[in-house]
């Protein structure tokens, strides 16, 4: 995908940079400015993989997992019956109605895509948007405005259901007992609400461990026991424990920072 749509002129180290950064990054010092472009990945020489991410409301702790924002339910699988403007092949800008609104740019760096009928499978990242206005019937009408080259590429219907979700890495949470996203990194630093920081993903990182009693080279998990923290795969039961991130380098008892090798991409 192209991202030539991006407006050069506005915060352009955060909206324009290559994805694979080559200056270095500060993984130490979160910031209430952002740096770079959400979702930017740092690859050090000996091969650790870190992820850009802006933090949401909530603090997050030292060596503990952040989980991508939990899904707002107005803003997925939307039937556009009340759309007042849909699309045509080639605009730049679209509309969406949605049950819940949405703020100035609050999707900006996000995805937009069709989920169903006309047009499904149809995706496109996102530049910005207006804030939400009333729709005429129910619901909330927000402009979006695209940022691959070319703008629309198959018009979507009446009939189709167009969902938008916040870029992984924007207004993260710490990484909950019952997962509702994935894990985006570990942080190398406490990390204040609404700060920007950098979040582990590959290689050698020190986590925090839960109730659990790790075992060099047991795969670990996050989220089984308590928020943020390690634990070994629970088996069957659903959505609890069972997000691999890595396996175990150090042995670690219970709330015992461990070295792990992450996996997480």
């Amino acid at each position: 995908m192209s991202y030539s749509n991006y407006d050069q002129s506005k915060r352009r180290s955060a909206l324009s940079e290559p994805c694979q950064l080559t200056a270095d990054a500060n993984f130490w010092t979160p910031t209430a400015t952002q740096k770079h472009m959400l979702g930017a990945k740092f690859t050090t020489d000996d091969g650790r993989v870190f992820r850009y991410q802006k933090n949401g409301a909530g603090a997050l702790t030292i060596a503990n997992g952040a989980q991508q924002a939990v899904e707002t339910a107005g803003w997925v699988d939307e039937i556009q019956t009340n759309n007042p403007n849909l699309p045509s092949v080639g605009d730049t800008s679209i509309t969406v109605t949605m049950a819940t609104t949405a703020t100035k740019d609050q999707f900006a760096n996000g995805i937009v895509w069709v989920e169903q009928g006309t047009g499904i499978g149809t995706e496109y990242r996102i530049k910005g948007n207006k804030a939400g206005t009333a729709n005429a019937t129910s619901g909330f009408d927000i402009v979006i405005e695209l940022a691959d080259a070319g703008g629309c590429r198959i018009a979507y219907a009446v009939t189709s259901n167009v969902s938008v979700k916040l870029n992984t890495y924007d207004t993260v949470v710490v990484f909950p007992t019952n997962p509702t996203g994935v894990c985006t990194g570990f942080c190398k630093t406490a990390v204040s609400a609404n700060y920007y920081f950098w979040g582990q993903t590959k290689g050698e990182c020190v986590c925090m461990n839960g109730t659990d009693t790790i075992v060099t080279g047991d795969q670990v998990c996050i989220g089984g026991q308590a928020e943020g923290v390690l634990s070994l795969e629970d088996g069957a039961n659903p959505n609890e424990g069972d997000v691999t991130v890595g396996y175990a380098i150090r042995a670690a008892a219970s709330d015992e920072a461990a070295l792990v090798m992450l996996t997480i991409e």
